[in-house]
């Protein structure tokens, strides 16, 4: 995921601030909740994940009021309050092919 890449290429597993021009490691910060919880966030996209059920309230209210794309192949909290859900198919299971 997201943490993988951020972690190789910046050194960071996430709370990555790249606004500078440079990465900066901030947590309490820079994190997901903290932005959503002030506000700060100007539309959401999420794949496969859902911060619905894991983010407090605060950040899943600001979640609701935003710009948000939801690609999950169940239906989720987050997909719930985003405003577009897009349901995809289980590969291997719904659909032919390989990971």
């Amino acid at each position: 995921g997201s943490g993988e890449v951020f972690a190789w290429q910046f050194g960071f597993p996430y709370s990555v601030d790249l606004s500078r021009g440079f990465a900066r490691y901030n947590p309490g910060d820079t994190s997901s909740i903290d932005l959503l919880v002030r506000g700060e966030v100007d539309a959401m996209f999420t794949i496969g994940s859902d911060p619905g059920a894991h983010f407090p309230i605060s950040a899943v209210k600001h979640i609701a009021k935003l710009p948000s794309v939801c690609i999950d192949p169940h239906l989720t909290p987050t997909s719930g309050v985003s405003k577009l859900h897009v349901p995809v198919a289980f590969n291997g299971v719904e659909t032919g092919g390989n990971c």
